[in-house]
């Protein structure tokens, strides 16, 4: 399909340039192989691309990369699941390689009308050079059926069969491309639909990258965009705030004025203070220190040298440890 798109562009460069007298068996050959010679070159780099790719996977067959209208089953395999408007689609590489024939056929039949139309019946033909249109006269029974193909019917099976070719394969670059190039999939993909010669280019340059789980890759995304939120794990909802792991949200102040709050039912006195007691009235801590005092003092004071007069009971050993 691709050499026929060469063909079209150069063989209506040349009408345009030189007019109808410009039309002949020799300018349309030469259009023709300037067009094969375009396309070989890009398909050889497909194939090193394709063959490349299967030979780092072990895949069988990789010379499938150099064989016409089969690659796209290697394509197929390299691609692995391919996914249609949301439902999975098998051996799409086989609908693709059909599809691809029929293209090939119209193209090649609508190439020879136009052949036959502009040497055989170049006497017919009229040319609006303004306007860009072509129209012929006096056509006999042949070249009025030549004519309705090429114009008509012959041109609307080459759209549709190009239409669906251009779907499959777009289906299964999308699959291929989330395997080797996960992070710009998107706009590859729509670059080669827009652009179909650039595929060749896409898969050679993308060769050499490791084939990926792209189900795994999203997962991975997923939770290191997680951890970078802080939604993992952070009851406070702040990923940047709270850094030492403080529930007081204050690391540098006295975290036993009024830890837990009024509203955890612990008692308060007007200055703020709570005498550690639970709802009941009961000190938790009673069997260790007086309702007056802070059950925590001795660790309290070792660790901050706040009073010389009171020694800490806490072992070194175990201070280290902690």
């Amino acid at each position: 399909m691709e050499i026929y798109g060469f063909y079209n562009t150069l063989f209506y460069t040349n009408l345009v340039l030189n007019g109808i007298t410009g039309v002949s068996i020799k300018s349309m050959l030469a259009c023709l192989t300037i067009s094969v010679l375009i396309w070989l070159v890009f398909f050889v780099l497909q194939g090193i691309g394709l063959q490349t790719m299967a030979q780092r996977r072990g895949i069988k067959n990789e010379r499938l990369a150099f064989v016409p209208f089969a690659n796209l089953l290697l394509i197929d395999k390299l691609a692995g699941d391919c996914e249609i408007f949301g439902h999975k689609m098998k051996r799409g590489g086989m609908y693709a390689m059909i599809a691809q024939i029929a293209c090939f056929i119209t193209s090649f039949l609508l190439a020879f009308s136009e052949g036959i139309l502009f040497t055989k019946y170049a006497n017919c033909l009229n040319y609006n050079s303004a306007t860009g249109e072509l129209f012929w006269i006096g056509l006999d029974s042949s070249g009025t059926f030549l004519l309705s193909f090429y114009t008509i019917w012959g041109d609307f099976l080459n759209s549709i069969f190009g239409l669906a070719y251009e779907l499959l394969v777009l289906v299964l670059m999308i699959s291929l491309l989330k395997r080797y190039a996960a992070k710009n999939y998107r706009i590859l993909s729509a670059l080669q639909l827009f652009v179909p010669i650039a595929r060749y280019v896409i898969i050679f340059v993308s060769r050499n990258n490791k084939a990926i789980d792209y189900t795994e890759y999203k997962r991975a995304q997923y939770e290191a965009y997680m951890r970078r939120n802080g939604r993992y794990g952070n009851p406070y909802g702040n990923p940047y705030g709270n850094p030492y792991g403080n529930p007081y949200s204050n690391p540098y102040g006295n975290p036993y004025n009024n830890p837990y709050g009024a509203n955890r039912g612990q008692n308060q006195d007007q200055n703020g203070r709570s005498d550690g007691s639970n709802q009941n009235g009961e000190n938790p801590f009673g069997e260790f220190s007086a309702n007056d005092q802070d059950p925590f003092a001795d660790i309290n004071d070792y660790s901050s040298n706040a009073s010389k007069d009171q020694k800490s009971t806490q072992d070194k050993s175990e201070d280290d440890f902690f």
